[in-house]
């Protein structure tokens, strides 16, 4: 994966997939790269990144990037 690429994925506990982009290259040693999921916004969520639809074919809805939910993912 590249920076910018997105997946569809889960995570433990959440029925439903999410898109997720990833916002960093993967280390070239680890191949650990940083990803944010995206989730529709809601009253009161931080609006830092607020995506519309058409950003992505995913995106039906104005979404933003949910940061806490990202973190270091296993990319190989």
């Amino acid at each position: 994966m590249r920076c910018g690429d997105a997946v569809y994925m889960a995570v433990p506990g959440v029925p439903i997939q999410h898109l997720w982009i990833l916002i960093s290259e993967p280390d070239p040693d680890t191949s650990i790269g940083i990803m944010v999921s995206v989730t529709t916004l809601r009253h009161g969520h931080d609006q830092t990144v607020i995506l519309q639809p058409g950003d992505h074919p995913y995106i039906i809805r104005p979404s933003f990037t949910l940061g806490g939910s990202g973190g270091g993912h296993d990319l190989t």
